[in-house]
């Protein structure tokens, strides 16, 4: 079904990492490690930093900060920004703003910049967001991001962390955080095995756990449409409480995105019996929560409601042999 819905899962596809801050750091480096960065879509960081020492001089100034984001083997992708004079105590002197891009000693961009301030103590942001076809965009801007360089990063790069680095004098980091965006499939992937699965209902005794094959549906296609004939399975999640609804079998619409023993949805319990709360992942992999609801009948029917896209789906259970 072409649904909206939202599953215990935080937030789908995506998962932000916060630094604590504000924190003050002198010719110091803070990290923070990537996640599970299978099916990635997108890894991007993101720090606010306020140098002390940028004052006007001859040249560039001392102070300078860098984001970077690490990968594998010592594989880096480095923003470094500083401040600088055109001509120090010439009427014709101009203050600027240089960043550089580098991965690994390689510079990739290196060149000046609007948008930044160059004044001691004020704060600027940088952020590089590398998507999954090595695209790596850098924004940035004292009041507001800008994009400031768009670069296309030839080899592979897998990060493992980021890091904001000041050196010649101290800085203040008012915010440092990474998100990773993955594909909605790996997000929903168990660690179920098809005979791990089967196993482990044949052995079950709880009613709610067992293998449920389509039996029928009601169904107003102006609201929405089925997805497929599914095969599901339930079974107990002992973490998060309730049941796990297993995708096995069926999915006609994006069937070569649909594996079996992803995560569909998941059954939590009410107050009253064999009646559940409803979460589900429709076709395109869209969460929905709201006003939706599960029963089971003499353990041996399953039916799904949705109530705002007037369609109910019912599943017979099936025996295990």
């Amino acid at each position: 079904m072409l649904f909206s819905i939202f599953l215990l899962l935080g937030s789908l596809g995506s998962e932000r990492v916060y630094h604590e801050a504000p924190v003050t750091v002198t010719d110091t480096v803070i990290t923070l490690p990537a996640g599970d960065t299978g099916g990635l879509l997108t890894y991007s960081s993101e720090a606010r930093v306020a140098l002390d020492n940028i004052k006007e001089c001859e040249g560039m100034s001392p102070g300078r900060w860098t984001l970077f984001i690490a990968g594998e083997s010592g594989d880096t992708l480095a923003m470094t920004l500083r401040h600088g004079n055109t001509a120090y105590g010439d009427i014709l002197d101009r203050r600027f703003t240089r960043l550089t891009v580098r991965r690994g000693g390689k510079v990739l961009f290196d060149d000046e910049v609007d948008g930044f301030s160059s004044s001691p103590g004020a704060f600027n942001t940088l952020s590089a967001e590398l998507s999954e076809s090595g695209l790596l965009m850098v924004r940035g801007g004292g009041k507001k991001r800008e994009i400031v360089a768009q670069l296309q990063i030839d080899t592979p790069f897998s990060p493992t962390e980021s890091g904001v680095a000041v050196a010649g004098g101290s800085g203040e980091v008012s915010l440092f955080c990474c998100e990773e965006s993955r594909l909605p499939e790996a997000v929903v992937t168990t660690g179920w095995s098809h005979e791990e699965l089967t196993d482990y209902i044949k052995a079950s005794d709880d009613p709610a756990e067992g293998f449920w094959k389509y039996l029928d549906r009601e169904n107003d296609p102006e609201y929405a449409r089925p997805g497929g004939r599914y095969l599901l399975a339930t079974v107990r999640n002992k973490d998060a409480g309730g049941y796990d609804i297993i995708y096995v079998d069926g999915a006609r619409t994006y069937s070569d995105r649909w594996n079996p023993m992803m995560l569909k949805g998941r059954l939590i319990p009410t107050i009253f019996t064999s009646h559940y709360d409803l979460e589900w992942l429709d076709s395109s992999f869209e969460p929905m929560t709201e006003d939706l609801h599960a029963d089971i009948t003499d353990g041996a029917i399953l039916t799904l409601s949705f109530p705002m896209f007037k369609t109910v789906m019912r599943f017979s259970k099936m025996p295990v042999r």
